[in-house]
């Protein structure tokens, strides 16, 4: 199984300076907390 995720792409020079080299053929997204949460939470009352 595989997941895609959409987001803010990353563009702040520090963050990827501390994140290093990426692919060409990949890029780095931001994805805010709360979303994750909202998942999280819906995930667990599925009961998975």
């Amino acid at each position: 199984m595989t997941y895609i995720a959409q987001g803010w792409k990353v563009t702040d020079p520090q963050a990827l300076a501390d994140i290093g080299d990426v692919p060409d053929h990949e890029t780095l997204i931001e994805i805010p907390e709360d979303v994750l949460k909202m998942y999280a939470r819906r995930y667990m009352e599925e009961g998975n």
